[in-house]
């Protein structure tokens, strides 16, 4: 029963998402083509192209995300969702695996768009792209395929967390606690949480393991962006991952809570 509702949450989401990958190709093809000129200005306009199809497919994915779940559990799917014959941990799974299984395909198309819009100015010495180089040649020097793994697993529960995180948040404004449900105290709320959570990482990673253990893959831009997350031995990465699921753990049963005792549609 949990792979119908999957494939319905698949099925309920999808175009959401195919105009934004559209819309990416489309971009990285088209827009270099008015964009050959001198070099100096070469590099700020593939700059900004660039982080147009980072950012701004970030911010589309978000959006698409945040319509998913209203739509599924709170709108009007959520009476349809919720009465079926079916738990509400696979319903609320099923949400938290959708959600996570776009961020990746949209993860991809952000690649490949970069390749497409990499490919058309091959032939230019470009500032942006030797920095790209720069972080794979890094990532390459220091990767093995046990610590691939380790990090795809951490990434993967990381992305649980994520939508975990939305889902809770959303809950909470459609409860009893709320006469009128009010979005922007959940967005209010996601703030709280991501701040709560960033400190607690930086806790758990002076007090349980110690930053020398982990090492973060590139530097956009003068400052650390971690592209790439990977540890210097399994035990270290296994601490993280079972930290990540404890994490997971307790937003899964808030919701799971919320669900049962306090909402309302």
């Amino acid at each position: 029963m949990f792979l119908k509702t999957l494939k319905h949450d698949l099925k309920n989401s999808y175009k959401d998402y195919m105009m934004l990958y559209l819309t990416m190709l489309v971009f990285a093809v088209l827009a270099p083509l008015g964009a050959r000129s001198n070099i100096d200005l070469l590099n700020v306009v593939v700059a900004i192209m660039f982080m147009f199809i980072i950012f701004g497919s970030i911010v589309l994915m978000i959006s698409n995300t945040i319509k998913f779940i209203k739509r599924r559990l709170f709108d009007e799917g959520a009476y349809f969702n919720l009465t079926l014959p079916v738990s509400i941990d696979t319903t609320i799974f099923s949400k938290i695996l959708s959600v996570t299984i776009w961020v990746y395909v949209t993860t991809l198309f952000i690649i490949l768009s970069i390749v497409i819009l990499a490919l058309t100015f091959v032939n230019f010495d470009l500032e942006l792209f030797r920095q790209v180089q720069q972080i794979v040649s890094e990532l390459l020097r220091n990767i093995n395929w046990l610590q691939v793994v380790f990090a795809l697993i951490f990434q993967l529960i990381g992305s649980f967390v994520f939508a975990a995180m939305l889902i809770l948040v959303m809950t909470v404004v459609n409860t009893s606690w709320f006469s009128k449900t009010n979005y922007f105290i959940s967005l209010l709320l996601f703030i709280v949480l991501i701040t709560a959570f960033d400190w607690l990482d930086g806790l758990f990673n002076i007090v349980a393991i110690g930053r020398s253990e982990i090492i973060h893959i590139g530097n956009l831009t003068g400052e650390l962006v971690t592209v790439f997350t990977l540890f210097e031995d399994p035990l270290t990465a296994i601490v993280y991952i079972l930290y990540e699921l404890i994490i997971f753990g307790v937003l899964f049963m808030g919701i799971r809570t919320l669900f049962k005792r306090k909402l309302e549609i």
